[in-house]
């Protein structure tokens, strides 16, 4: 019995070491860039107790993993460069990471401008999609999560990726856009912890400590802790999705229809006809919501009709179901990504070719966004799509109801996609959000200041470079004065560089009117490279920023503006200074008259003898907004009063 006991007793033993778990996170992985010059905190898990060993280059470091089997070892400060291996040895087992790298690692987050993929913007850089490997650019795309519970301690297995030809068209543009101009101009590997998710409001990215100082968004997150309300909420915003869409399938005469409205063999020559691109409201149409159908002939020579052929349909609010010679092509299911359709092999032919768009309109204006391509590419032609279409309502419908997004609530991204990377050491933060704030912009720099603050807190650094990008410019120009959140929101954004190693770039004149995503990131993504190198790479002369306002001094009736980051001096972007306003003690803003007074912005009004207040940029798409240093950085849009004293 002795013997057959011991025999059991070792039986465990051998299945305890057997079945230890050595554990690295998911950011310690195969090609990792891990942050130079800084001594790391290596960490994983482990059994308790365990000893665990790290061999590297001519070190050999060791830690004993605790109680709950967690363990971390210093590893001192390397220079940059590679690559590397690690081996870890546990007591029964042990990793091996290979192609690591010493460099400068940077965490992008945000909204959808920052998630955007390279892919969404090869209709601008076409030569992405073939360029050269940049094996020393790596990203590590966090997966969308959301917790509400606690923060996570990592994330699933997700690997590092090079900015390869198989791999690029999934690093954020802007993000790759940065890395590209930081290497050129330090030359070392760069990698990006890409943690964004489109949509999302600067308090979903705030941790508990954060929102403690706003108990409104602390009781949301509270109330989102119950795991009821997180079922009841997606139960309804699926029950009111589906009946919607159900219903409009259901009443849609072009669904209906023998034939149905996408067939071929359809005769819609009494249809009447609407001039696309464009909204249909703005064309007489009085329809808002449901299902409108679209039609247009396309003749074809029998050469045309051969060719490998893309349909390229630009932006349509809301979703779309495009068919040609009655067969469906492609589909969106909501207004943001463009619509890029591959025509399958042998649909066209020759002669008269039937394009169809069945578009839903949940809400808003309804259309074809116009300053789009609307074009059938051939393989040496595009055939223009714009002109006349015919038209029919397939019926109408009351306006969808919006959705309660749960991941954009307050702290549940932070949990999941934040936490796991806070031991990771960084260089810096490169930010892009605001855009889902603009409906309440009042509280905006306290809540974006409290996350900067709080990061910092987090990563353990307290001067960690924060580089924001102020929001872009959206929707018509108005001609007149207007109120803007938008730019109340750029105020808000512009009063957080009230934070020490902080900086902003100014994006609004690399924006588009008809698109939340403008496509040009990589002059921003150099602007931010700009501020980067400013802030953490010991360049202090560089010109960064474009001129930001610092004071104002009333002169009988005109103001005199200063400005700081001149550079080496103002301009306008064009023959006159425009996209200022002014206002006196009623609050009234019109239109100002200006001039560059040397280091200065000179304003009046006729119509204001006494002006005490001015805006500049003060609209959603601030156009005529033209005032630069001759570095050719932007200025900020601001607002600003006299003080009574001046």
């Amino acid at each position: 019995m002795r013997v057959l006991f011991l025999l059991i007793v070792a039986l465990l033993c051998c299945s305890k070491d057997a079945f230890a778990q050595l554990r690295l996170p998911a950011l310690l992985s195969d090609g990792a860039v891990l942050q130079r010059d800084k001594s790391l905190q290596i960490w994983g898990w482990a059994s308790p107790e365990e000893r665990i060993s790290l061999i590297f280059d001519h070190l050999h470091l060791i830690a004993t993993a605790d109680s709950q089997g967690r363990w971390q070892i210093q590893l001192p400060a390397q220079q940059a460069g590679g690559p590397y291996t690690f081996k870890f040895v546990g007591q029964s087992q042990q990793i091996q990471l290979n192609d690591l790298y010493f460099g400068d690692v940077w965490l992008a987050s945000g909204q959808s401008n920052m998630e955007l993929p390279v892919r969404r913007v090869l209709e601008k850089y076409p030569q992405m999609a073939k360029r050269k490997s940049f094996p020393l650019i790596r990203q590590f795309l966090v997966p969308r999560a959301y917790d509400f519970q606690h923060p996570h301690e990592d994330y699933p297995q997700v690997a590092w990726r090079t900015a390869s030809v198989e791999h690029i068209q999934d690093f954020s543009a802007l993000a790759y856009f940065f890395a590209e101009a930081l290497t050129k101009a330090v030359n070392v590997p760069i990698g990006i912890i890409n943690s964004s998710y489109g949509g999302s409001p600067v308090q979903s990215w705030m941790s508990e400590q954060a929102l403690a100082n706003f108990p409104d968004e602390m009781a949301t997150a509270k109330y989102f802790r119950n795991q009821a309300n997180i079922d009841a909420l997606e139960a309804d915003n699926q029950q009111k999705h589906q009946q919607w869409h159900q219903l409009a399938d259901h009443q849609d005469l072009g669904l209906l229809s023998d034939p149905a409205w996408y067939s071929a063999t359809l005769q819609d020559k009494d249809w009447p006809s609407l001039h696309m691109p464009g909204f249909w409201q703005e064309q007489g149409e009085s329809f808002s919501h449901g299902v409108l159908w679209l039609r247009k002939y396309l003749h074809l020579t029998q050469q045309q009709a051969k060719q490998t052929a893309i349909l390229r349909l630009g932006s349509i609010t809301d979703a779309d179901q495009t068919y040609i010679n009655g067969q469906l092509v492609g589909n969106t299911t909501y207004q943001y990504p463009p619509r890029i359709y591959q025509v399958p092999a042998g649909l066209l032919k020759e002669g008269e070719n039937t394009l169809t768009i069945r578009v839903l309109s949940h809400r808003g204006q309804g259309g074809l966004v116009p300053d789009k391509p609307y074009e059938l590419r051939l393989v040496d032609e595009r055939i223009d799509l714009s002109g006349d279409w015919h038209y029919q309502i397939g019926t109408d419908m009351p306006p969808l109801a919006n959705a309660e997004f749960i991941a954009w609530k307050p702290l549940g991204l932070f949990n999941a996609m934040l936490a796991p990377a806070t031991r990771f050491a960084i260089k810096g933060v490169i930010w892009y959000q605001g855009e889902s704030n603009t409906g309440a912009p009042q509280h905006y720099a306290d809540m974006f200041m409290a996350l900067i603050q709080d990061w910092r807190l987090k990563w353990q650094q307290p001067a960690l470079p924060f580089v924001f990008v102020q929001l872009s410019a959206l929707n018509p120009y108005q001609h007149e004065p207007v109120q803007s959140n938008w730019a109340a929101l750029r105020q808000q954004q512009l009063q957080s560089l009230a934070l020490d190693n902080t900086a902003m770039a100014v994006s609004f004149d690399l924006g588009e009117w008809n698109d939340i995503h403008p496509l040009e990131k990589k002059r921003l993504a150099q602007r931010m490279a700009l501020a980067a190198r400013h802030l953490t790479y010991d360049e202090g002369d560089l010109v960064y920023s474009g001129p930001l306002f610092s004071h104002l001094i009333r002169k009988k009736n005109s103001l005199l503006l200063a400005f700081n980051h001149m550079g080496t001096g103002l301009t306008a972007k064009g023959q006159t200074l425009t996209g200022f306003t002014l206002a006196g003690s009623d609050g009234r803003f019109v239109n100002a008259k200006t001039r560059i007074d040397g280091r200065y912005v000179r304003l009046w009004s006729d119509e204001i003898s006494e002006p005490v207040a001015v805006r500049y940029g003060w609209q959603d798409n601030p156009q005529d907004a033209n005032l630069y240093n001759l570095e050719g950085l932007p200025a900020s849009p601001f607002e600003a009063r006299l003080m009574p004293n001046n």
